[in-house]
């Protein structure tokens, strides 16, 4: 099993690890901007806090990113920021049950959103289309059928 990332003690979730990861002079104003603005994005969560699950972080690694270095950097002001307080709740707004639709969430707002070379936007593609090949193949299971084939024969006549 993959060992886990986190920050600031939050788990980052795999999917969101395909999309570019900011480095640099982008970095550094990311960093600069929050700390003179404040977070003006929520990170987006996938349980709230009180549910006992793990804080699992599906859009903003970035952003945790940067708030790690200003905890560092400037640990009177930072050391007690609580992003969680900033954070969107998905499990709150979005059906997160449904098979995929967590990884169709975090892909979407990834694709829409940031510039992603051709592989990485084919590695997000690959694993949504993988998703969706399970979850039909579980349907049709469901159904009595082979994946892509007829229903099963009734061996009882």
């Amino acid at each position: 099993m993959a060992r886990q990332k986190k920050i600031l003690g939050a788990i980052i979730h795999p999917i969101a690890l395909l999309c570019p990861t900011i480095e640099g002079d982008k970095f550094e104003e990311l960093v600069e901007s929050i700390h003179t603005q404040g977070l003006l994005m929520p990170i987006t969560i996938l349980y709230p806090p009180e549910s006992g699950k793990p804080i699992t972080v599906i859009d903003g690694h970035n952003r945790m990113r940067a708030l790690a270095v200003l905890a560092k950097r400037y640990p009177k002001r930072w050391k007690d920021y609580d992003y969680v307080y900033s954070a969107f709740c998905l499990q709150d707004a979005f059906p997160i049950e449904e098979p995929g639709a967590l990884e169709r969430y975090v892909a979407g707002v990834n694709l829409t959103r940031r510039q992603i070379n051709k592989d990485q936007e084919a590695a997000l593609k690959a694993r949504l289309m993988l998703d969706d090949i399970r979850q039909y193949a579980q349907q049709q299971k469901a159904a009595g059928q082979k994946a892509g084939g007829r229903p099963k024969k009734n061996l009882t006549h």
